[in-house]
């Protein structure tokens, strides 16, 4: 059985806008071959030749409030990030046809899309196949851990985090609410990082596991980190298809002020 897809969202606190701070993030993609975009756009349908230079001379004329940068062949993706300074600001990175071969390159591009964006929050995942609707307890829970692990803004800024992925980042507030040590102690791999944040990966190595496996993990880590008050509440649904969500008594908290 192979993955779905594959996925990086993050919730950045530096933005695009700044020059220095744009020409970083495509270099990052500039100096592996392997994840050179090969069009880019303002919108999801507009598909122009990518050209580094090109996108930074229209986000300096104020002709790009989203960049849309994709890739159709090898490591074919997508991506979609917000260009300017917004609390709503969101990057999303979606690979299907990924061979094992790159994951630990995709997980490094994570991180270095991380060390440059500082996401408050961050989300990396694999993504195997799932039965919908659910018909037994594994099947509901590899859902919700999908569904957390695959966070949007209207959800995030509602909810709070909905929970982990398989490498999840945290920092700012988030890390502030959760406590450094108590996600540095937490199961799983934690590591500080130089900008600030912390990565945390469910298991040993995140994409070289099977979906059990991966799943058994992910609980673990979530039976951790409920009580801290900072996820989610998470609610399923009737037809047993999804997952919604309320605030975490932290995240209630924040709302307030």
């Amino acid at each position: 059985m192979k993955p779905d897809f594959f996925s990086i969202s993050m919730f950045p606190t530096t933005y695009l806008e700044e020059t220095e701070t744009l020409q970083k993030f495509l270099d990052i993609f500039k100096e592996n071959d392997k994840y050179i975009p090969t069009y880019w756009g303002n919108d999801e349908r507009v598909k122009l030749n990518y050209n580094a230079e090109e996108i930074i001379q229209a986000v300096r004329e104020k002709k790009v409030s989203e960049l849309y940068l994709g890739r159709d062949k090898g490591n074919k993706f997508n991506l979609m990030i917000d260009v300017y300074s917004n609390p709503r600001a969101f990057l999303r990175l979606k690979c299907k046809n990924l061979s094992s071969k790159q994951y630990d390159s995709f997980l490094d591009l994570s991180d270095q899309l991380a060390s440059i964006l500082k996401p408050s929050f961050g989300s990396t995942h694999i993504f195997w196949p799932v039965s919908y609707p659910w018909t037994n307890d594994d099947e509901r829970t590899h859902i919700w851990m999908d569904t957390c692990a695959l966070p949007t803004p209207v959800e995030y800024f509602k909810n709070g985090p909905l929970g982990v992925g398989a490498r999840t980042y945290i920092s700012g507030l988030c890390l502030e609410m959760f406590g450094q040590d108590f996600i540095l102690n937490s199961p799983g791999k934690a590591e500080l990082l130089d900008w600030g944040g912390v990565h945390l990966d469910i298991v040993e190595s995140p994409f070289h596991t099977n979906s059990e496996q991966l799943l058994n993990a992910w609980v673990k880590m979530m039976t951790y980190l409920q009580p801290s008050g900072c996820i989610a509440e998470h609610h399923f649904d009737d037809d047993q298809m999804g997952v919604s969500f309320s605030p975490g008594k932290q995240w209630e908290q924040k709302l307030r002020h």
